[in-house]
């Protein structure tokens, strides 16, 4: 079943962008990110426009075998998340849910229903990424703050209220920045 909410957002989004079907929440939560794309640029749309109607054929080259690929995955997994990081992680998740020890007050008005401790395991996986990425091998705060919004803006369902306010995902999960507070320093 669909929300008012659901419905006032889908009903901005143009139909050839949104899909046949709308997902159910348990599908969206699978998705580990939800990236907002702008538009793109005269000049950036020119290049797209040259570079795949040319008719000539891109030669991919592979960087990367499946053993390679296992090998990534298990260096991410050992990236370090202390019990103090992975706390704070707990507490952002819980943060979402209304009504609860961690929510900001106004979630209860603002918040349909938190996000799924799946989004917790999203965060978590993405935190590690990029501190690896970063060369280290210990996840920080800041790691955490940069993809908390790709991944909760689409797990937090808001409500009317939210929806009518203009208050969307990323401006929820600011507040939720705002509001549990951070571990250590990086």
């Amino acid at each position: 079943m669909q929300t008012r909410s659901q419905a006032s957002q889908r009903s901005k989004i143009p139909v050839e962008q949104e899909g046949t079907y709308s997902l159910p929440e348990a599908q969206l939560d699978r998705f580990i990110f939800k990236v907002q794309v702008p538009m793109t640029d005269r000049a950036d749309l020119n290049e797209i426009v040259d570079r795949t109607t040319r008719g000539e054929m891109a030669s991919p080259i592979p960087v990367l075998d499946s053993a390679g690929i296992v090998a990534a995955q298990a260096l991410a997994r050992a990236v370090v998340v202390t019990p103090i990081m992975q706390d704070y992680i707990v507490r952002l998740v819980l943060s979402t849910h209304p009504g609860g020890e961690h929510a900001p007050k106004e979630f209860e008005r603002l918040v349909a229903t938190g996000v799924s401790p799946r989004a917790g395991q999203a965060l978590t996986a993405a935190a590690r990424i990029l501190a690896l990425i970063d060369g280290r091998f210990a996840v920080a705060v800041s790691d955490v703050t940069r993809v908390l919004r790709p991944v909760f803006r689409h797990r937090i369902l808001r409500t009317f209220e939210a929806d009518s306010d203009g208050i969307d995902g990323d401006a929820l999960v600011g507040r939720l920045l705002e509001h549990v507070p951070r571990v250590g320093s990086d």
